[in-house]
C-alpha cells in the first residue's frame, strides 16, 4: 500500500516572490554600459550675458586672462585668444592629478559682443576651448571634447571681477 503525502507548498509572501522576479531584471539592466568619464562633455562654446558697459566687461576679461599666454588681444573685434597651452601650464580640476599625455594641448578663445538687455548695455561673452592630442610623431592630431570646467571658471571669474569693480566704484563714490 502506497501512502500519498500531500504536496507541501512553502508559504512565500508576495513580496519575496516579487523580489525573485526583479533580481534577474536588475542583473540584466545592470550590465548596460555607463559613461565612466569623470565630467560630462559639454557643447562648446559656453556663453554668458553680463549687464554693463563693454569697456568694463572687456577690462574684467583682460584681468581674468592675464595668466594665459596671449596670441590675439583685439578690442575692436572683441576677441581674446590664447597661445597654445601645454605641459604643466594646463588647467586641471582640483580633484584631478596633472598627468596629461605629452601631446596634449589646447587654446582658449573669448568672443565679446555688444548688445542691450532690457534697455541696458550688455555684453555676451562666449568661451571656446579647443583641445587636441597628438599621441606620437606619426599620428595626426585628434580633437578632444572639453568638460567645460575651465570655461565655466573663466566666466565665473569675469563676473567676480565685475562685482569687485562695482563695489570699488560704489565705495569710491561714497567717499566723495
Amino acid at each position: 500500500m502506497m501512502v500519498q503525502l500531500p504536496l507541501i507548498q512553502s508559504p512565500m509572501s508576495p513580496v519575496i516572490q516579487l523580489i525573485f522576479k526583479i533580481i534577474p531584471l536588475l542583473i540584466f539592466v545592470g550590465c548596460a554600459s555607463v559613461d565612466s568619464t569623470p565630467h560630462a562633455k559639454v557643447k562648446s562654446p559656453l556663453t554668458k550675458v553680463y549687464v554693463g558697459p563693454f569697456e568694463k566687461v572687456w577690462q574684467s576679461a583682460q584681468l581674468v586672462m592675464a595668466q594665459y599666454p596671449m596670441r590675439v588681444n583685439n578690442i575692436d573685434l572683441g576677441l581674446i585668444e590664447t597661445d597654445v597651452i601645454t605641459g604643466e601650464s594646463t588647467f586641471t580640476a582640483p580633484e584631478q592629478e596633472n598627468r596629461r599625455p605629452g601631446g596634449y594641448r589646447y587654446n582658449i578663445r573669448l568672443h565679446l559682443v555688444k548688445g542691450r538687455t532690457q534697455g541696458q548695455p550688455s555684453v555676451k561673452v562666449s568661451v571656446k576651448k579647443s583641445i587636441s592630442l597628438q599621441r606620437d610623431f606619426f599620428s595626426a592630431e585628434e580633437d578632444l571634447p572639453t568638460d567645460g570646467l575651465e570655461e565655466t571658471v573663466i566666466l565665473y571669474r569675469i563676473q567676480r571681477e565685475l562685482d569687485i569693480s562695482a563695489a570699488l566704484d560704489k565705495a569710491h563714490s561714497a567717499s566723495n
